[in-house]
């Protein structure tokens, strides 16, 4: 077990396993991040002490001068220490909203274009808050978790 102190954020993350982006969330940080996947460098940050394994990534997301640089990115490192880092987004925790975990029930799906779906859920919970241009990652039964693009406004009942 190891523990990852983020220096934007108030509390320790502990990592049993995995990456520091899956363990940041699961322990309700509100760590940027899009991909999940090596792809889009959303979860670049500075290793400031320790050591981690890199699991591959684009070379766009994290090149091999940001590298040598001491650069990682959360969704691909896994510790082999205890880590100090600091994330590369400007993005001030005021102004976010604390990761969530709902549940819910697929009301709608209506084809909207060729490759475009707008899917109602009916959440378990209040409406979801969200800002403008944020997404959920949402996972349906038999299939993998991915992340769909919010249609309606912020607090809208569907």
């Amino acid at each position: 077990m190891y523990t990852v102190n983020i220096e934007q954020w108030h509390t320790p993350v502990t990592i049993r396993k995995g990456t520091i982006l899956e363990a940041a969330l699961s322990q309700g940080v509100p760590y940027p991040h899009n991909c999940r996947a090596g792809e889009c460098g959303n979860c670049k940050a500075r290793l400031l002490s320790g050591q981690v394994s890199h699991e591959p990534c684009f070379k766009e997301a994290l090149s091999d001068t940001e590298r040598g640089e001491g650069y990682i990115l959360a969704c691909r490192a896994i510790p082999k220490t205890d880590l100090d880092i600091s994330w590369i987004d400007s993005q001030e925790l005021e102004d976010t909203l604390p990761v969530k975990q709902m549940t819910g029930e697929l009301v709608e799906l209506k084809p909207v274009a060729h490759n475009v779906s707008k899917l109602g859920i009916r959440t378990d919970d209040s409406p979801l808050a969200f800002f403008p241009g944020q997404y959920a990652r949402l996972k349906f039964k038999g299939l993998p978790e991915r992340s769909y693009s919010m249609a309606n406004i912020p607090n809208e009942q569907i």
